[in-house]
C-alpha cells in the first residue's frame, strides 16, 4: 500500500472496472504519456477498542518460628482498570501526491479502592499519545515530509521522537533526508520535552536493485551537554529467496559501539524459511542523561551542578548495559491449513559497575529460551483460526514453563470472539519458591 506504484494501479483499476465516462475521467492514455484525474480520493479507516483488566493477589504470611500465632493474610487488587484506545489513519491522494494524517492513542482508568496503598481513586488515569502526525509525499517532485509525533527506526533515530523529517529523492537511487525533533521517553508523556533536542542528516543509496543503504549522523544535546553524537550505515538486501538487513551505529562522543543488528532469512525449496538473528546494544541506550539513574534527584542539570562533565561521560556509560542476543527462527507450512513456528534464542546482560552513589548490578548470565507455535486455520469452521504453543526460559534465578491455547471464532459475519488460556509455572533456582499463573481471556 505504501509502495510508489500505488497510485497508478489505483488509476488503472478504476479505468478497467468503472462506467465508460469514468474511465475516461479516471486515466486516459495518449501515446506513452497517461493523464490522470484531478480529483481528491480520500479514504479512512481504523480501529477503537476497549479491555477491561483485573489482576488479585493473596499473600499468606507465616512465621516459623512462633507457629502458634495465625497467619496474616495480605489479600490485594493490583489491576482494575479499563484501557481504552483508538488508532485511525485519514488518507488522500491526487495523482502522485499523497498526504495521510495517523492518530494513536489510549486512556486507561484506574477503578482501585482508596484504600490501596500508593493508589488514589481516579489518581491513576493515564494517557497516551503514540503517533499524532502529518505526512505529505509528492511522487512527481520526489519531496516528502513528516510532521508531528511518530516512530522512525533509522537515520540514527531509534524510536519515538516529536519533530520533523523531510526528504527528497534525487533519482532512482540516491536521496537525502533531515530529521530534528525531541526523544519522547514512553507514550505516555503527552508533552513535549524541550530540554533534549537532536537534528541529523542521512543519505540513501540504491546500489541496484536488490541492495539498498544508508549513511546518517546524528546529533543529540541534553542540558547543553552533548547526549548522544552518532554515525552509521544500514543495508538490505533481497534477492527470490534470501533478506538481509543490518544496521551499525557508532558513538563518537561516547567512542563506543551504540548497538548493532543483523537479521538474515532464507526460505528453503520446500517453501519453509529460517531466519536468524543477532543484536548488541545498551539498555538503557548510551546517552548522558543514562548519568541521572540513580541519583537522589534524577534531573541531568541537577546532576551537571554536582559533577563535573568529564565524571559524568563516565557515570552514563556505567548505568548503561550492554546486552547481546542471539536467536534462530523456523516456519514450515505442515499443509494448507496448519503452519508450525518454532525458535530458539540465547540472550545475556552484562552488568553496571558501583559509581556515583549508585549500587552496581549484577549482570544476568547467559539466558536460553526456546518455544514451538502451531496455528491452523478454517479447522473448526470457516474462518476459524486456532494456535496453540510451548515455551520455555532457562534464567540465572529462575526456570518458566508455559503453555498457551486460543482460538478466533466466527460468530456471524461481523463479529468473533477470541477465548484464550494461558498456563505458566515458574521454579525459583535459589531457595524453594515457585509461581503457578493461569490467565483466561
Amino acid at each position: 500500500p505504501a509502495s510508489e506504484g500505488r497510485t497508478r494501479v489505483e488509476q488503472r483499476l478504476a479505468a478497467i472496472t468503472g462506467p465508460a465516462e469514468e474511465q475516461a475521467a479516471a486515466a486516459r492514455t495518449l501515446g506513452d504519456v497517461e493523464v490522470v484525474d484531478s480529483a481528491w480520493k480520500t479514504d479512512l479507516r481504523g480501529v477503537v477498542s476497549q479491555f477491561y483488566y483485573r489482576d488479585e493477589s493473596r499473600s499468606e504470611i507465616v512465621d516459623a518460628r512462633r507457629p502458634d500465632i495465625d497467619k496474616i493474610v495480605d489479600p490485594r487488587i493490583n489491576v482494575d482498570q479499563i484501557l481504552s484506545a483508538a488508532d485511525a489513519t485519514f488518507s488522500a491522494s491526487r495523482g502522485d501526491t499523497r498526504i495521510q494524517l495517523r492518530a494513536a492513542g489510549a486512556i486507561t482508568q484506574d477503578f482501585r479502592p482508596v484504600d490501596l496503598v500508593g493508589a488514589v481513586r481516579g489518581g491513576g488515569d493515564t494517557e497516551r499519545i503514540s503517533l499524532l502526525y502529518l505526512d505529505v509525499e509528492d511522487g512527481g517532485t520526489g519531496l516528502s515530509g513528516r510532521l508531528g509525533r511518530q516512530w522512525l527506526a533509522r537515520s540514527g533515530v531509534f524510536g519515538r521522537f516529536d519533530g520533523a523529517r523531510a526528504g527528497v529523492r534525487l533519482s532512482p537511487t540516491l536521496g537525502v533526508a533531515a530529521v530534528a525533533g525531541f526523544p519522547v521517553q514512553t507514550p505516555r508523556d503527552t508533552h513535549i520535552d524541550g530540554d533534549r533536542f537532536f537534528y541529523g542528516l542521512s543519505v540513501d543509496l540504491g546500489w541496484t536493485g536488490n541492495l539498498e543503504t544508508s549513511l546518517y549522523w546524528l546529533d543529540q544535546r541534553a542540558s547543553g551537554l552533548t547526549d548522544r553524537q552518532a554515525i552509521g550505515v544500514t543495508g538490505r538486501y533481497t534477492t527470490d529467496r534470501m533478506g538481509l538487513f543490518g544496521i551499525v551505529d557508532y558513538d563518537i562522543h561516547f567512542d563506543r559501539l551504540s548497538s548493532a543488528y543483523l537479521s538474515v532469512n532464507y526460505r528453503l525449496s520446500d517453501q519453509s524459511s529460517v531466519t536468524l538473528s543477532a543484536d548488541y546494544l545498551h539498555y538503557p541506550q548510551l546517552t548522558t542523561t543514562s548519568a541521572i539513574i540513580g541519583q537522589p534527584e534524577p534531573d541531568l542539570d541537577i546532576v551537571k551542578q554536582r559533577f563535573g562533565r568529564a565524571f559524568i561521560k563516565q557515570l552514563a556509560k556505567d548505568r548503561s548495559q550492554t546486552s547481546r542476543s542471539l536467536s534462530l527462527t523456523y516456519s514450515q507450512a505442515l499443509s494448507p491449513r496448519w503452519h508450525l513456528n518454532a525458535d530458539l534464542a540465547v540472550a545475556k546482560l552484562g552488568g553496571a559497575p558501583a559509581s556515583g552513589g549508585v549500587l552496581a548490578v549484577e549482570g544476568s548470565g547467559t539466558d536460553f529460551y526456546t518455544g514451538a507455535q502451531i496455528v491452523g486455520t478454517d479447522v473448526l469452521m470457516e474462518g476459524a483460526t486456532v494456535a496453540a504453543a510451548l515455551r520455555y526460559a532457562d534464567m540465572r534465578l529462575f526456570r518458566i514453563y508455559a503453555a498457551d491455547v486460543g482460538a478466533r471464532l466466527p460468530v456471524g459475519p461481523k463479529l468473533k470472539v477470541d477465548p484464550r488460556l494461558r498456563v505458566g509455572y515458574r521454579d525459583d533456582k535459589i531457595g524453594r519458591g515457585h509461581q503457578w499463573t493461569l490467565q483466561p481471556s
